[in-house]
């Protein structure tokens, strides 16, 4: 019988135990993002910082991949055949 209740109170501890360290390495991580990734952001995009990037510099900041265009072209298409077809099947 005790050794029944030991080996449940190790089952339940070593549940425990892989939860509690799951969250203490998602915590850490999330708080090593916070401090060294998004602790600059306000100063990147500060007036100031934002009005000292050269034209190729905002160009390449702002605009899109090329695979993202092609791909958003490919789908205006689509869209455009499939509300032909929508407005052919109920005129």
């Amino acid at each position: 019988m005790d050794d029944q209740a030991y080996l449940e109170v190790l089952v339940g501890f070593s549940a425990y135990y892989k939860v509690a360290r799951k969250t203490f390495v998602d915590n850490v991580c999330r708080l090593v993002i916070e401090r060294h990734l998004l602790r600059s952001l306000p100063m990147m995009f500060s007036p100031e910082t934002v009005a000292s990037y050269s034209d190729e510099e905002m160009k390449q900041i702002a605009s899109k991949g090329e695979s993202t265009i092609s791909k958003r072209r490919q789908l205006r298409v689509m869209h455009e055949n499939l509300m032909a077809g929508f407005r052919d099947l109920y005129r």
